[in-house]
């Protein structure tokens, strides 16, 4: 992941400095996003903890070898009744099991059938993955949403440049023609002076755009891994190739539930699978005084080898004691991640609805914008005319330049608006 992040970082820095800025679309954005974020590690963490919990689950198949040691000393041990030893010939000598006793030895366990527990208990570690893997891809999601501010943002502000670069313009035209009829006396000093704040204002207005520019534009740049000095030309959307109509909600919410659900199944059949005997073979030898020849320890104690072989059966019945509850507990879970879930689509449903109409209202608004913004070009043509002809004043120009970046402004934050209403509902249903 490092190396693809600097390969990256290594063309765009390349890229721009040969062939200038850097094109990317909102979608780009978002997907550089995504891999140079610092949660993105913790997908391979998470295959390597599933390795780990599986490599766990298959050592349960291996021969089981437990060292043991004893040394003890005991009340009473096993020995010949009085009237037996009385019986006994002088020359026959027994002196019993000595009271203290020890024992070294190495025991040894297969499990050759475990019920089904190795099987399932991969599949719960395997559900385990796909859920954590899944709650990954949702925080991750919500980092479109900061990315998608980030991009607009931009975006605003480079059309709101345009807007005031274009009526530096306009004032930059009638300070040149104002400045002819001051020298010739036709119009006061106040009147130039007054358009010329006015420029002034808006190259101040233009400073600090672009000072929200450079912030917003280093922000993104974090956010995407791309270094600082790479210059990033961001393209707007077009709007005409998006189509919502019969779109199937995508969120990743939706396959984390899938995913919740799909782990309490494994987990239920983990449980069931407690219930099952295990069978297995045992081997046990041991180094021992006493042994396991009992008479022959009693007429000569001494250490000895000793072994013992055979097939086990292992039944944990205490597992029935829990089971019930154990169930339970999983359907609880299950009922409420199926809560969760409708809670989660209710809510969804509302965000597209809103959306929707958000969309469909901006869309007017645009609409009106267009007729609004033609009708005050218009009115500012007329005024710069009436103003040669000496009809009108200075002041009253002003007020139509104004008005006439207003409603440019207006339409710009709609444009921009309807390009974030549309990119809230892609992001909603992930489409």
């Amino acid at each position: 992941m490092k190396i693809k992040k600097i390969l990256v970082l290594t063309f765009l820095t390349v890229a721009s400095s040969m062939w200038g800025a850097t094109r990317l679309t909102v979608e780009d954005c978002q997907k550089m996003a995504n891999e140079n974020y610092p949660l993105i590690v913790q997908y391979d963490l998470m295959e390597k903890f599933k390795e780990y919990a599986d490599k766990e689950v298959r050592n349960s198949w291996l021969p089981q070898f437990i060292f043991n040691a004893q040394a003890s000393y005991q009340s009473d041990a096993p020995d010949i009744p009085g009237d037996i030893r009385s019986s006994l010939p002088p020359t026959v000598s027994i002196d019993g099991i000595s009271l203290d006793q020890y024992k070294v030895g190495l025991e040894i366990n297969q499990t050759i059938w475990d019920g089904g527990y190795f099987k399932h208990q991969k599949a719960v570690n395997e559900s385990k993955l796909l859920t954590d893997r899944k709650d990954l891809d949702v925080q991750l999601y919500k980092l479109n949403a900061t990315v998608n501010d980030l991009f607009f943002g931009i975006i605003l502000i480079d059309e709101s440049l345009k807007i005031n670069d274009h009526q530096i313009a306009l004032l930059n035209q009638n300070l040149k023609y104002l400045s002819s009829h001051l020298q010739n006396g036709t119009i006061t000093q106040s009147d130039y002076d007054a358009v010329y704040v006015q420029k002034l204002q808006s190259e101040q207005q233009t400073k600090q755009l672009k000072s929200m520019h450079s912030q917003y534009m280093a922000t993104l740049k974090k956010f995407i891994g791309v270094d600082d000095s790479v210059e990033l030309d961001l393209q707007k959307p077009n709007l005409e190739n998006i189509d919502f109509v019969g779109a199937v909600n995508n969120r990743p919410e939706l396959q984390l539930f899938e995913a919740q659900q799909s782990l309490l199944n494994s987990q239920r059949r983990a449980v069931n699978t407690s219930l099952t005997p295990k069978i297995g073979l045992f081997a046990s030898g041991f180094y021992s005084n006493p042994g396991l020849n009992f008479v022959e320890d009693m007429m000569d104690n001494q250490w000895s080898w000793n072994y013992i072989v055979g097939v086990s059966l292992k039944w944990n019945i205490g597992a029935f004691y829990n089971r019930k509850s154990s169930l339970n507990k999983i359907k609880t879970q299950s009922n409420l991640i199926d809560t969760n879930r409708e809670l989660f689509l209710f809510h969804n449903d509302i965000e597209q609805t809103q959306s929707n109409k958000e969309i469909d209202e901006i869309k007017q608004q645009i609409e009106d914008d267009n007729t609004i913004i033609s009708l005050r070009k218009s009115i500012r043509e007329a005024a710069e005319s009436k103003l040669k002809n000496g009809v009108i004043d200075v002041n009253d120009l002003l007020t139509k330049i104004t008005e006439e970046r207003v409603s440019m402004l207006t339409k710009c934050k709609h444009d921009v608006d309807l390009m974030k209403a549309i990119y809230k509902l892609k992001y909603t249903n992930n489409n």
